[in-house]
């Protein structure tokens, strides 16, 4: 599949390389069906003719047409939202995907959703602009490569833990590691250390 990078190997980049492929063969197979339609008919393929031809299909031709354009489609528009900062795509997708939740009794992410709904809803102004501005950051500062602050918040953690002593987590050493870590990075890189480390976390997630 063109895997390249270390952190490529990880599920979560399968996964994701997986949901496109479906998203692209299934779109591709919709669309060659509707072409092959109107050839015969010599009728020039629009977007509305599209829409009534998918009606006049099988139920699971139909079932792969929702998939595809519904559920599919808002997976790739929010990770596209994600890294380029963009609220009103983020939104957009998540409206789609919300009626997974109520059809597939997840009830954990109905009430998430419901709340973040509800806060929205009440925020003041100044605090939605906000909120929507640090929804999603960029470390690099490059507008494509923003992510999400959790994950944000993951990678700078792995870090810190890797200058934490072995043992539980306490407070106190995580307080420690977090205070001294410019220190420490001054002097990984000093001795050379860097060279070593896996160049994909600091580009972020691909």
């Amino acid at each position: 599949m063109g895997f390249k990078s270390p952190k490529a190997i990880q599920n979560c980049h399968k996964s994701w390389q997986l949901l496109v492929i479906i998203l692209k063969g299934n779109a591709k197979e919709l669309v060659v069906s509707y072409v092959r339609h109107c050839l015969p008919k010599r009728q020039i393929p629009n977007v509305e003719s599209f829409f009534k031809f998918i009606q006049t299909c099988g139920p699971n031709f139909v079932f792969m047409y929702k998939c595809t354009f519904t559920f599919l489609l808002a997976l790739k528009l929010f990770r596209s939202g994600v890294r380029n900062c963009d609220h009103e795509a983020n939104q957009c997708a998540i409206n789609e995907l919300s009626s997974l939740f109520n059809g597939l009794n997840m009830t954990t992410y109905m009430e998430i959703d419901l709340r973040r709904r509800f806060v929205e809803s009440k925020c003041p102004d100044i605090l939605k602009s906000l909120y929507e501005n640090l929804t999603c950051m960029s470390r690099s500062g490059h507008n494509g490569k923003a992510e999400g602050c959790d994950f944000i918040l993951e990678a700078f953690n792995r870090k810190v833990k890797k200058f934490m002593p072995p043992g539980p987590a306490t407070t106190k050493r995580w307080l420690r590691a977090y205070r001294n870590l410019p220190l420490l990075e001054k002097i990984k890189q000093s001795l050379g250390l860097d060279f070593f480390n896996d160049t994909s976390e600091s580009e972020g997630f691909r």
